[in-house]
Parts: C-alpha cells; structure tokens; sequence
C-alpha cells in the first residue's frame, strides 16, 4: 500500500459513522488492512480493483481511500477521490515529513 487519500470527516466525533475503501487485490492484504480498520472505529469497504472501487465512490464518499499504487489505474481512482472531496496525500508525502521531522528533533543530538 502506498497511496492513501484523507477526508477532513475523519476527524469529526467518534460517533460519526467513517467509510474506509480498501483497494486492493490481495486477500492477505485485504483482510489485515480491513481488521485494523474495524478496530479503529471504522466501517470498511473492499474493492479488489480500481474499476470495482469507482463503483464504490458512487455510493459513498470515504472518509479514507487506501490504495495499491501497484493497480493499473490507481492515480484515475484518486483524481475521482479527490473530485467527490476526498483530500490525499501520497505514501512517499508522509513518509518524507516524518523524515523531516525526525531529522529536525534529533539535529542537536547529531551535532555533539
């Protein structure tokens, strides 16, 4: 996994029903993203591929969109994402600001 897209609703109150849609086209991968998920409070929807998931976003609006960035057609389904209001950001994003962010707290302890 390494696209995610972030809907500002998922941060409203914990009673607020959040939509999850898990596009993916591994089993294994389908079924520990979905169990972390439900343990987070949130609903899930699978979708084994990308034209399976714009179905989807058709009927709900997520409040997060996990994607296999491997899946052809994959950056079209975040477009449609973004399109109905979901917000992303990419895999490579958030891990080059926790980088960033890393580097920043710890500078002092590197330059002693």
């Amino acid at each position: 996994m390494a696209a995610v897209a972030v809907s500002p609703r998922t941060f409203e109150p914990p009673d607020f029903t959040r939509w999850v849609l898990v596009v993916s086209g591994e089993a294994d991968v389908q079924r520990r993203t979905r169990r972390a998920l439900v343990r987070a409070g949130f609903a899930v929807e699978i979708a084994p591929d990308v034209p399976e998931a714009l179905s989807c976003l058709e009927v709900i609006t997520p409040a997060l969109v996990v994607v296999d960035d491997d899946l052809p057609g994959a950056s079209d389904l975040l477009d449609r994402a973004r399109a109905v209001g979901v917000d992303s950001a990419s895999h490579s994003d958030v891990v080059g600001q926790e980088l960033a962010e890393y580097r920043e707290r710890n500078r002092g302890e590197l330059l002693r």
